[in-house]
């Protein structure tokens, strides 16, 4: 059950490592991004919790997380906000606080 639960933590830092450097990259442009689109191999879960995690923690909007409405989660419209590129540019990609 540890194993798990460590395992989950891991891939939801890399979702939100992937999900960053993807809107890093395309700002101050939105993006829609799902988790085929940033890392090949991303879980829908680790995808919709790094997202909301992101958001939450002011790193990150997005006008809408679209989930069940196809094969994957979509976020639409996502970018980066003020805080999350101030973020980004001033840290390493390994070492946001995420």
């Amino acid at each position: 059950m540890n194993d798990e639960r460590a395992q989950g933590t891991r891939q939801s830092h890399e979702a939100k490592l992937a999900i960053v450097h993807h809107l890093h990259g395309c700002w101050p442009n939105p993006s829609t991004v799902t988790p085929r689109f940033v890392a090949a191999g991303m879980s829908a879960r680790a995808f919709i919790e790094a997202a909301v995690a992101l958001q939450d923690e002011g790193l990150i909007m997005y006008e809408i997380l679209l989930i069940g409405a196809g094969p994957e989660p979509i976020l639409r419209d996502a970018l980066l906000t003020r805080k999350g590129q101030l973020c980004a540019a001033q840290r390493p990609m390994t070492k946001l606080p995420l």
